[in-house]
C-alpha cells in the first residue's frame, strides 16, 4: 500500500507505479483565506492507497472514473463518499480492472449551517433562490468558463425542488 501525507505542501505531485497523485493546497477567496485543498487522484487496477490526512478537515471523495473503494462505500462513478472529521488517513482501493480517477477535496468544517443545492451554497433557502435566479441573470458573479462546448452555450439551473432547502446540520462535538 502506497502512503502520501497531502497537508505537508500547497501544491505536490505524487508519482508511484500504482498512483498518481496531484494536489493543490490553500488559497485565497475574495476578501478572506480559505484552508482546503483538492486533489486529482489517479489509482491503478487493484492498488491501494492510503492518504495521510488532517484529521480537523471533513473530506470528500468523488469519483470520475473506474471502480473505487473508499469510506466503507463503493462507488460508482459521480458517486461522493464523506470522510467526518476526526479520521487520519483516508484510505483509496481500485476493484476494478482498468485505471480509477477520483477528486478527493477536503477542509475545515463550516461554522455555521448551510444550505447547500446544486452549484450554490447559502445560509437559507432564499439565498439559494436568488443565486439560481442571479445566474439565470448570467450576474458577474458567477463569470464564465473558458473552453466550455456543450449542446447549449450556458448551463441553466435545474428548478428548485417544490420544498424549503433546510441547512445540513453540523454534527455534535464539531465546531
Amino acid at each position: 500500500m502506497n502512503a502520501v501525507g497531502v497537508h505537508q505542501r500547497r501544491e505536490c505531485v505524487f508519482d508511484s507505479e500504482q498512483c498518481r497523485l496531484r494536489m493543490v493546497g490553500a488559497r485565497e477567496v475574495g476578501p478572506w483565506a480559505v484552508e482546503h485543498f483538492g486533489a486529482q487522484v489517479d489509482i491503478e487496477p487493484g492498488a491501494r492507497l492510503a492518504l495521510d490526512i488532517d484529521p480537523s478537515f471533513e473530506h470528500g471523495v468523488l469519483l470520475d472514473q473506474g471502480h473505487l473503494e473508499t469510506v466503507g462505500a463503493v462507488l460508482d462513478i459521480a458517486d461522493l463518499a464523506f470522510q467526518p472529521t476526526g479520521c487520519d488517513t483516508l484510505f483509496l482501493h481500485n476493484r476494478g480492472d482498468g485505471p480509477a480517477r477520483a477528486i478527493v477535496l477536503g477542509g475545515p468544517q463550516f461554522g455555521e449551517e448551510l444550505v447547500m443545492w446544486w452549484n450554490f451554497v447559502g445560509r437559507s433557502h432564499d439565498d439559494i433562490a436568488n443565486y439560481r435566479r442571479l445566474w439565470q441573470a448570467r450576474d458577474a458573479r458567477f463569470g464564465d468558463v473558458d473552453g466550455y462546448r456543450g449542446a447549449v452555450e450556458r448551463l441553466p439551473a435545474p428548478p428548485l425542488p417544490n420544498a424549503t432547502l433546510r441547512p445540513r446540520p453540523i454534527p455534535k462535538g464539531n465546531p
